[in-house]
């Protein structure tokens, strides 16, 4: 598929302790340095005193290996605007970074949640993955009020509707290709070959589609701090 580098999330989760030092993902990846990069579970967050975090994250984020954070509320039955990610949301800001949330029609994770967030944290880039589910017109909301909110495009196939017209309205500067992967536990995942061909298939010129395929992800990472 011609793909030179991936941001990565595990599926498993930490526990407190085991954020210090080299983690699973970041010891497995070693021999894949900038082709992979990983996102850190927000649930540490939900683990850890956080009191403790800022020194912790420091010590992670200082190797470079990951690039911001993952949250996935609905598997976690912690809704997205539990006061317990203020510290995540607060370092993302502070640094400029990513967060891969997953979205969904759901009381955990439906966009509509980050409605009280997103004003107070103008500087972390907010990547909602799946676009939603059926709320992606809720994303379209904050995209019109926040210039940090994205679309990301995993699980395209829950939400049939044609992409053109959301593209003609957004432009094509605040939307990531992304797809899910087999995990080694779980044995499930969207396929990216077809993320892919559906993402290709829409009819766009390449001078349209190419800058979700990299660019756009790439200029939320030059703009880290």
């Amino acid at each position: 598929m011609g793909v030179s580098r991936m941001i990565i999330a595990e599926h498993t989760p930490y526990e407190a302790e085991e954020i210090d030092g080299v983690t699973r993902l970041e010891w497995a990846a070693a021999p894949y340095r900038g082709r992979l990069n990983g996102y850190l579970s927000g649930q540490v967050f939900l683990r850890e005193d956080p009191e403790l975090l800022p020194g912790k994250l420091d010590a992670l984020f200082a190797r470079d290996f990951y690039v911001g954070f993952k949250t996935h509320t609905d598997h976690w039955k912690v809704p997205i605007d539990d006061p317990r990610f203020e510290p995540m949301w607060e370092y993302a800001n502070a640094h400029r970074l990513p967060i891969l949330l997953h979205t969904w029609t759901t009381e955990f994770a439906s966009p509509k949640l980050l409605r009280e967030i997103l004003p107070r944290y103008p500087d972390a880039f907010f990547v909602l993955a799946h676009s939603g589910n059926r709320d992606r017109f809720i994303i379209e909301e904050l995209m019109e009020e926040h210039r940090n909110v994205y679309f990301e495009w995993a699980g395209s196939f829950v939400n049939p509707e044609d992409w053109r017209p959301v593209l003609d309205r957004q432009g094509n500067q605040r939307l990531v290709w992304g797809a899910d992967g087999v995990t080694w536990e779980h044995r499930w995942g969207h396929s990216p070959a077809w993320e892919m061909g559906r993402f290709l298939s829409m009819g766009l010129s390449d001078q349209r589609l190419l800058p979700m395929l990299g660019a756009n992800m790439q200029r939320i990472l030059d703009q880290r701090r």
